[in-house]
């Protein structure tokens, strides 16, 4: 056992410190098979050099890809072959295990083996997206997407093996949150190994806040990385990488169990602001601490009792009316069957219609991310025409097959809360569960009472968009004496 243990810590010196690793890739269909994959690699790469010559800027290279009709210039059913070709080959299981995240990320070169081709590993960014947009593009990218189903971790520029060998190259030091988030989807036996493959990696854990001990439980050990989170960060966003579906598990209930892949789209909740400083899109928190008296800067944000994490906040509203969950895809049949019947009502919470209040939930009130700015707003999220008219729920086609009100609900429901407010909310919600509002949490949270009594704490459910609670309104009722700050106990 103490073997093993040192062996694994030195894992990422010695991947560092070798010359280069291959990797052979059993290949999929035919002996043609490597030919077309370097073949859809070779023009990506010439596709990503006219781009650079033409002195356009990275964040276009997407549309450059999609605005070309023909990626080969040859017939449809060519091209057709040659990236699925390529699908199959990023569709590999090698690039779904957990330890080839050292394997891509730590090595100076990687090259693949696969057929009589040498493929070396992408350390380009615009080879990277290049990738990403030949699954997207308009033509090509219906025929694999089912294929790919575009969940793959070494696909997109923004997550994923790809994204972490990017960052290595250019020496920017990685997180243990995104490190973890990346292992994640990947396969391990051991399920210690979706922490321990990716420890050596990065630089805010050290070994005497998550050590590498094969000697104790998988549940210790993600223990230990929830401790770590809890102890470094003056914000709760980590919470979002919590799943209620782990309910029937030993474990409490917001640990992180990074062995259940999870597939729900974190509320946008911080941007980059000037001098590498982050910027809140909510502010649900906002003057909480100071209607505290037991908070403040010298008290812990969270501390741990046990099994249990205690918080403080306010439990707000209970809900009353929880929809069907809404699935992927483009299809809009549950969204159009959560349309509120008196849509032209005042909403009560913002003075503005329930109709305005409806397409504002579904998309978090968020009309475009713009890489550092979010915009929000009655005034920037799009409403669709006068009720009566559903073209708009039938236009199924848009840009990457999805439709614009299909942005953050897919995994989600709509609900109603006692109070009359309208919240966008994790699919396992249900009727009876709690709008609470913690400081250091910019979004609200569903909580789920334990037994009768909330004094017996409550279950973590998920993170929620409260239509009229985003941004203080909450201290608004402390102050006239509706609600109170007070301990709130996740088990």
């Amino acid at each position: 056992m103490s073997e093993r243990n040192y062996q694994v810590t030195r894992m990422t010196h010695i991947y560092e410190s070798a010359a280069g690793v291959y990797a052979y890739l059993p290949i999929a269909m035919g002996s043609r098979e490597s030919d077309l994959v370097a073949s859809a690699i070779q023009t990506l790469q010439k596709i990503v050099a006219d781009h650079n010559a033409s002195g356009r800027p990275i964040h276009e290279l997407v549309s450059t890809v999609h605005q070309r009709h023909s990626l080969l210039g040859g017939a449809l059913e060519e091209e057709m072959e040659t990236w699925n070709a390529l699908g199959r080959f990023l569709n590999q299981d090698w690039w779904r295990r957990a330890w080839v995240l050292q394997e891509a990320t730590a090595v100076k070169q990687t090259t693949i083996l696969y057929g009589g081709h040498e493929i070396s590993w992408f350390d380009s960014e615009f080879l990277v997206l290049a990738i990403f947009a030949f699954v997207t593009h308009p033509e090509v990218g219906p025929s694999i997407k089912e294929l790919m189903a575009l969940r793959d971790p070494s696909l997109g520029p923004q997550n994923g093996l790809l994204a972490l060998r990017l960052k290595r190259v250019r020496k920017v030091k990685l997180s243990l949150l995104e490190v973890l988030q990346t292992l994640r989807p990947l396969a391990a036996s051991d399920l210690r190994d979706k922490v321990y493959a990716g420890l050596g990696l990065v630089h805010d854990v050290s070994t005497a806040e998550v050590p590498l001990d094969y000697g104790v439980t998988t549940g210790t050990v993600y223990f230990h990385v929830a401790a770590h989170l809890v102890q470094n960060n003056r914000h709760l966003d980590w919470l979002e990488h919590v799943s209620s579906h782990h309910s029937e598990l030993p474990f409490p209930s917001w640990i992180p169990i990074w062995a259940i892949p999870y597939h729900r789209s974190p509320m946008p909740k911080r941007i980059k602001g000037t001098a590498d400083s982050e910027e809140s899109v909510y502010h649900a928190d906002l003057n909480l601490e100071s209607n505290d008296s037991e908070s403040g800067a010298a008290n812990p944000l969270a501390t741990i009792q046990g099994a249990a994490l205690s918080l403080r906040g306010v439990d707000f509203d209970e809900i009353i009316s929880v929809t069907p969950g809404a699935g992927g895809g483009s299809d809009t049949s549950a969204e159009r069957a959560w349309m509120p019947a008196n849509c032209s009502d005042t909403y009560q919470a913002t003075g503005e219609t329930i109709h305005s209040a409806f397409f504002r939930c579904l998309t978090l009130d968020v009309a475009e991310v713009r890489g550092t700015e979010v915009v929000r707003g009655a005034a920037q999220v799009p409403l669709p025409p006068p009720l009566g008219d559903d073209s708009f729920w039938d236009r199924s086609r848009y840009e990457f097959g999805a439709h614009p009100m299909k942005m953050w609900t897919p995994m989600r429901s709509l609900a109603i809360s006692r109070q009359g407010y309208m919240a966008l909310v994790p699919e396992e919600t249900a009727i009876g569960d709690r709008v609470v509002v913690l400081v250091g949490g910019c979004v609200p949270y569903v909580l789920r009472p334990v037994g009768n009594d909330t004094q017996e704490g409550y279950r973590y459910v998920g993170e929620a968009y409260v239509h009229g609670l985003m941004d203080g309104e909450t201290a608004r009722f402390i102050g006239s004496g509706v609600c109170k700050v007070q301990e709130i106990k996740l088990v």
